[in-house]
């Protein structure tokens, strides 16, 4: 017999004893004393058990946060959210309100004056250096602004947005662009910003155009993502994703770029057939031929004519669709084309390693340098042929729905 079932044994008759109500003898008070200890002792192993239980609970809804989003109340018409962030030199943000006003005045016929100004983001990282995401009335304007460091001068602050303010209840403030050097500048990569509303407790960006998610890892302190993306990633083809907990708050494309950035504009799909789509840009007096059209998973086609501002489209699997492209990462450069079996990939240097799975892409002409914002193609999916008379069939990354987008190059929408 176990110990405890002797224990058990002992507690039954004990209490059987005392039910019994005998005389006070020694003995019975003996037992009644053991059987006191015992009781004792297990209620104190229960409340201990309620208590780690309780701890795990607690820690579970900590790490899950549980419970409901909280809600900031808006600051009139500016986002009421406490500064995310840990920066060291506060006195910077004086810095960039003044950067940001003097980069603005000669875009502006009266003297620019900035007031009432909320902070969103103040950060020092490690690889871009200051950043800052406020709000401010610009000439009684609300209006938003992203600052940061100089890639090539971390002394100097540079602005990168200047835009209205967004709706006082969202959850998340983005921004994404290659353009990231001195003065406009184009660098080799793109950096992405966002900063979510308190009570988020993980954020993370997510490109189409590469295969990997770029998040801080959570935290209730760092509810914002500031990271590197390839010089493909644009608004139309990166997301963010804010959690609380396990629980997704939003999940929305980048904002937003840098001026100058080529800038993807909706437009309603009308007509789909083999090798045409029709869509309509009555809204759209930037839409020219010659430019692309895409999703954010990828190409769609070429506006190749508009009249009475209906724009017909030549897909990308067509027969005649013809455009430079390349691998992507390893840039082997080829021939595009579209054929009556789809897209094949042709023209490559025989010794390129081209293997089934490499993601291609073709630049976009509305960007103003190579591979900026490069617009994924699909995937090889096998070869045919060998040397230099070897070819490749992709796979297309996008399908048409109702909505695609055209590419506009940023001169002319800044303009």
């Amino acid at each position: 017999m176990k110990i405890d079932d002797v224990e058990d044994v002992r507690l039954r008759l004990a209490q059987l004893a005392e039910s019994q109500s005998p005389s006070d003898g020694e003995p019975v008070r003996q037992v009644r004393r053991r059987a006191a200890r015992l009781q004792r002792r297990r209620a104190a192993a229960v409340l201990s058990a309620l208590g780690v239980l309780v701890a795990v609970l607690g820690l579970r809804q900590l790490l899950i946060g549980g419970g409901p989003m909280p809600v900031t109340a808006p600051d009139g018409p500016f986002l009421g959210w406490a500064v995310a962030g840990h920066t060291t030199q506060p006195d910077l943000v004086e810095r960039a309100v003044r950067v940001w006003i003097s980069a603005t005045s000669p875009q502006r016929t009266a003297p620019v004056a900035a007031t009432d100004v909320h902070v969103l983001l103040a950060d020092d990282d490690t690889a871009l250096g200051a950043v800052f995401v406020m709000e401010a009335r610009i000439n009684d304007e609300p209006r938003l602004a992203i600052v940061t460091s100089s890639t090539d001068d971390p002394n100097t602050l540079v602005l990168r947005a200047d835009r209205p303010a967004p709706d006082p209840t969202s959850r998340v403030v983005s921004f994404v662009s290659a353009r990231m050097g001195t003065r406009g500048g184009l660098g080799s990569v793109a950096w992405a910003i966002a900063v979510a509303a308190p009570g988020v407790t993980r954020i993370a960006v997510t490109s189409t155009t590469v295969d990997d998610v770029y998040d801080d890892g959570g935290g209730e302190a760092r509810r914002y993502v500031i990271t590197l993306l390839p010089v493909s990633a644009t608004p139309l083809t990166t997301t963010v994703t804010a959690y609380h907990g396990r629980d997704k708050v939003t999940h929305e494309r980048i904002q937003g770029g840098a001026p100058g950035d080529a800038v993807a504009v909706p437009a309603a799909v009308l007509q789909v057939s083999d090798d045409l789509i029709s869509i309509d840009v009555t809204g759209i007096p930037a839409a020219q031929p010659g430019q692309l059209i895409a999703t954010p998973d990828g190409l769609v086609g070429r506006i190749e004519s508009i009249h009475d501002r209906i724009a017909s489209v030549l897909r990308a699997t067509a027969a005649g669709f013809a455009m430079t492209a390349r691998t992507s990462l390893s840039n082997y450069t080829g021939s595009l084309h579209g054929t009556n079996a789809g897209i094949v990939f042709s023209e490559v240097d025989a010794d390129a390693p081209v293997l089934a799975g490499n993601r291609i892409e073709v630049d976009d002409p509305s960007q103003q340098a190579p591979a900026v914002g490069a617009i994924t193609v699909g995937r090889i999916s096998h070869q045919t042929g060998t040397g230099e008379a070897r070819s490749f069939k992709v796979t297309p990354s996008a399908t048409v729905g109702q909505e695609v987008f055209v590419l506009i190059p940023g001169a002319i929408t800044d303009s």
